[in-house]
C-alpha cells in the first residue's frame, strides 16, 4: 500500500483506537468515519493486499459490534500489522498489542499488552 493511504487509515485508527481505550461515550463521529473510510476504501481495493483488505473488514466489524473496546483495540492491532506487513516490515519481534499500545495512555498501554494476547 502507498505511503498517502497508509497515513490516513492509521489517523483514522489512532481517532478509533484512542477513543476504544478510554471506553467513552462521545466516540469519533459517524460522518468524519464514514468520509475517512471512503477515502481509505479507494485505495485499498485498488492497492490492499488480501491480508489488509481482510484486517480492514475485521477491524470496522469490531468497531460497529463489539462493546467490549478490548476486541477492538485486537482488531486494530491486527489492522495494523497487516498495514505494515503490506509495506514490507516484519513484525514478528514485537508483542501482539504493542503497534496499538503506542497510541495509548501508560495506563491502557498495560491493558492492551495483557488484554490482546496472539492474533
Amino acid at each position: 500500500m502507498c505511503e498517502e493511504p497508509a497515513r490516513k487509515m492509521i489517523e483514522l485508527l489512532d481517532k478509533m483506537l484512542v477513543s476504544a481505550a478510554k471506553a467513552s461515550k462521545t466516540r469519533v463521529s459517524n460522518a468524519d468515519v464514514l468520509k475517512r473510510v471512503i477515502e481509505i476504501r479507494k485505495q485499498l481495493i485498488v492497492k490492499g493486499s488480501a491480508d489488509l483488505v481482510m484486517a480492514w473488514d475485521n477491524f470496522f466489524e469490531s468497531a460497529q459490534k463489539s462493546t467490549n473496546p478490548e476486541d477492538v483495540i485486537k482488531a486494530g492491532e491486527t489492522l495494523f500489522r497487516a498495514l505494515r506487513k503490506s509495506m514490507g516490515h516484519d513484525d514478528s519481534a514485537l508483542p501482539f498489542g504493542m503497534l496499538t499500545a503506542i497510541y495509548l495512555q501508560a495506563e491502557d498501554k498495560h491493558m492492551a499488552l495483557k488484554s490482546t494476547k496472539g492474533g
